[in-house]
């Protein structure tokens, strides 16, 4: 679980042959069938629909599918959807029970299990909820590609005062990342607070000179300044 699956928490699927489309399809293919049986079936009509329905229409806006809202997707918008999924799930176990597949022994083994194997994952997770570092601790090590989860981490650890272990999780976000700019001007700003221009200048330099039409943030402003520092009083004009 992640607070946060963007910037290639998720690598991409970028052929047919990736066997997640295989997932994918069979998504697709057991709501279609569920839909038909709760437009055919007049006993489990409702049932079926409303558990559909909590299934799909609290995931749309997040799934960026109809437009983009300005979200990410991350463990907190699959919290309503999951709602629909624990419906049909106990939909299919009660069916299965009512009609002799299991026996009642069977059915609260089943049903005690997940319980009781839920309640240990919720119990794991909350910890990483106790505090923001905690929280993009635990994402930086779930989503270890995304550039982002180790900039939040990083950008946390700097609040903290604990610079040495920033400085480490910055790199590692540039490293995997090195589109990921944000991480570059943070490593400039922890140099030119220790007064040493010419590394600071090495980051800020690499931001410019890779995206020279990019405005970030304080990496402008910071160049003029170390240029001023250093006597190129011309440059940082």
């Amino acid at each position: 679980l992640s607070c946060d699956y963007s910037m290639a928490c998720i690598p991409m699927v970028t052929s047919l042959a990736d066997p997640r489309n295989l997932l994918t399809l069979l998504t697709y293919v057991g709501l279609v069938v569920f839909l038909v049986l709760a437009l055919r079936s007049q006993r489990w009509h409702a049932v079926l629909l409303v558990s559909l329905s909590w299934y799909i229409v609290p995931f749309i806006p997040a799934s960026q599918v109809l437009f983009q809202p300005g979200t990410v997707i991350a463990e907190r918008v699959l919290y309503i959807p999951s709602i629909g999924i624990c419906l049909i799930a106990s939909w299919l176990m009660f069916t299965a029970w009512r009609r002799g597949y299991i026996t009642k022994e069977v059915f609260l083994a089943v049903c005690l299990v997940v319980l009781l194997a839920y309640s240990a994952r919720t119990l794991a997770r909350n910890p990483d909820w106790h505090s923001q570092l905690s929280l993009f601790k635990s994402a930086s090590e779930v989503c270890y590609g995304s550039g982002k989860a180790h900039y939040n981490y990083a950008a946390e650890l700097e609040m903290a005062h604990l610079e040495a272990e920033a400085e480490q999780e910055y790199l590692l976000s540039a490293a995997v990342s090195d589109s990921y700019t944000s991480a570059i001007g943070r490593l400039g700003k922890i140099w030119l607070k220790r007064g040493n221009l010419t590394k600071s200048l090495e980051f800020y330099a690499s931001i410019i000179n890779h995206h020279p039409k990019l405005y970030h943030e304080f990496t402008w402003h910071d160049t003029a300044y170390i240029l001023w520092q250093l006597g190129d009083i011309d440059k940082a004009i």
